[in-house]
């Protein structure tokens, strides 16, 4: 089980001077603080229609008052030991238990995750590379939320892992 490697495949939406960088240097400097701590995030790409981490990719970037996106489709791959997925019963359980006994409140937000993950890798000795969980989407109008629930984001928390696939200049 050790050697299984996770593939999670995702499409990042950022401005054209952000996806200039990425595309000259890849995902350095890369030190935000999203809904679930600190890491890269892509939407989850389930490539088959409708591509709805595409249309939240450019949501995200909407927002910021360009006129374009750009997306950018990456695979994330990294060891079974390194990855972990929050939506699972057991995770979700031990994030509440942990959340329940440092009496952590709504507005640590992304400090949660990072808290958690820090008190996994020290309990399991194992660094933790990238995770799967469920992010508000940017356009609560444009998702079905209330009928899929907040969508998957795969979070990358060691760049390196990140393999870019491709870039697409999408008009917004």
């Amino acid at each position: 089980m050790d050697d299984e490697i996770i593939e999670l495949h995702g499409i990042h939406g950022t401005t054209p001077d952000k996806g200039a960088s990425i595309q000259q240097y890849g995902f350095v400097n890369f030190s935000d603080t999203g809904q679930a701590g600190k890491g890269v995030y892509f939407w989850h790409d389930s490539k088959i229609p409708p591509r709805w981490g595409y249309d939240l990719a450019k949501d995200w970037v909407r927002k910021k008052e360009v006129k374009y996106c750009v997306c950018i489709f990456a695979t994330i791959t990294t060891s079974f030991e390194s990855y972990l997925d929050m939506d699972d019963a057991y995770m979700n359980d031990q994030l509440a238990k942990m959340i329940f006994e440092k009496r952590l409140t709504n507005k640590a937000k992304g400090k949660v995750y990072d808290l958690f993950f820090e008190l996994w890798e020290q309990i399991y000795k194992v660094e933790i590379e990238a995770f799967t969980c469920h992010v508000s989407p940017p356009n609560m109008n444009r998702y079905p939320y209330l009928i899929l629930g907040f969508p998957r984001a795969h979070v990358a928390k060691n760049v390196q892992r990140i393999h870019i696939d491709g870039y697409e200049n999408v008009p917004l």
